[in-house]
């Protein structure tokens, strides 16, 4: 377990790939006047978190402390912090700090920002901790409704669906959708297709998530392996939103758009994109993608999850068990998130 010590960070870190993480401690950075310092209650886990403890990308510095879907109440603020108070709930994700100043940050863009740095890569520690420091700006509240084990993966899985729908599709309203990748991206974004008034299609290779995806609000199910099911999906959806890590047989998920149909990529893979090109301009379809999501489009998201109760399906567990749920999830065989607890 992790050791609590005034002025040290308790925490679970990654000392290298093939290492499990385990409970160690850090001494964070002064506090800056626009930081403000975070109690962490919960942190969700996203497939990322694996990615970066495993160093998938090739980018990550050891020791490494993971996590980005945090939700806790604010202990310290710096001087020129003037929207948050000691005691407020807030959440972080994937972005823990923009310059504020570039053209993207002055046009509502800052998930774009060329100098945005990551909550829990480089040198910066992340959420599988007691406390988090980090620019005030990128501190969400939280709305009282959300209880915060729904909040926390509201933070990464929520905001980078529903980002991809609002930066991708004028209007959801009538269309159909698809979804590949049934977990916490895909299940936020069949429940955020139906309260924008779409038809969301639900595309995997996984039957036994089917009445999941149902019950979610998905209008259909295919099983991607399944012939008779994939030929009569051919030219199905206006739209196929990817939230899978994993590498899929494009041309064969290209094949379900229709006509000027557009794909749009949310799900983060190393791998190449590998599409038809004569397909793509005969019929016009697009490929478009998404990442973080803005500060003004997670407070809309928020309010959104408060006012019609949209929240994602969640396991808790308890912090100290971080390196046993990374295994699991690890195995591919969830379709919840994990939240872990202090």
């Amino acid at each position: 377990k992790m050791e609590v010590k005034e002025g040290v960070i308790s925490c679970y870190q990654a000392e290298g790939a093939d290492k499990e993480v385990k409970a160690s401690s850090y001494l964070p950075n002064p506090l800056g006047v626009q930081d403000v310092e975070i109690q962490i209650t919960h942190c969700g886990l996203c497939h990322t978190d694996l990615h970066i403890a495993q160093n998938d990308w090739e980018n990550t510095d050891y020791p490494s402390v993971p996590g980005h879907e945090i939700i806790g109440t604010i202990k310290q603020i710096g001087s020129s912090v003037k929207h948050l108070q000691v005691g407020d709930r807030v959440g972080v994700g994937f972005i823990r700090e923009t310059c504020l100043n570039c053209e993207y940050c002055l046009t509502g863009r800052d998930n774009v920002c060329p100098d945005r740095q990551g909550t829990c890569l480089g040198v910066h520690k992340g959420g599988f901790a007691s406390a988090i420091r980090l620019h005030g700006g990128w501190a969400h509240k939280i709305p009282e409704g959300i209880p915060s084990e729904f909040a926390a993966p509201l933070m990464c899985a929520g905001i980078t669906v529903f980002q991809a729908i609002k930066a991708n599709i004028p209007s959801p309203v009538g269309m159909k959708i698809g979804v590949a990748g049934i977990g916490g991206l895909g299940i936020m974004a069949i429940k955020f297709i139906k309260l924008m008034g779409g038809e969301a299609v639900a595309f995997s290779t996984s039957e036994s998530k089917k009445q999941l995806c149902l019950d979610c609000g998905a209008t259909k199910f295919v099983n991607c392996e399944n012939a008779e099911e994939v030929a009569a999906a051919k030219s199905s959806v206006h739209y196929l939103l990817s939230t899978s890590s994993a590498a899929l047989d494009w041309p064969k998920y290209f094949n379900f758009l229709k006509n000027d149909g557009k794909l749009i990529l949310c799900g983060i893979q190393k791998q190449m994109l590998n599409i038809p090109i004569l397909d793509m301009l005969d019929c016009q379809k697009h490929v478009g993608s998404s990442g973080d999501g803005t500060r003004n489009n997670i407070k809309e998201m928020l309010a959104l999850c408060e006012r019609y109760k949209i929240y994602p399906e969640v396991q808790v567990r308890p912090m100290s068990e971080v390196a046993e749920c990374l295994k699991l999830m690890g195995s591919k065989k969830m379709d919840y998130r994990i939240v872990l607890k202090n």
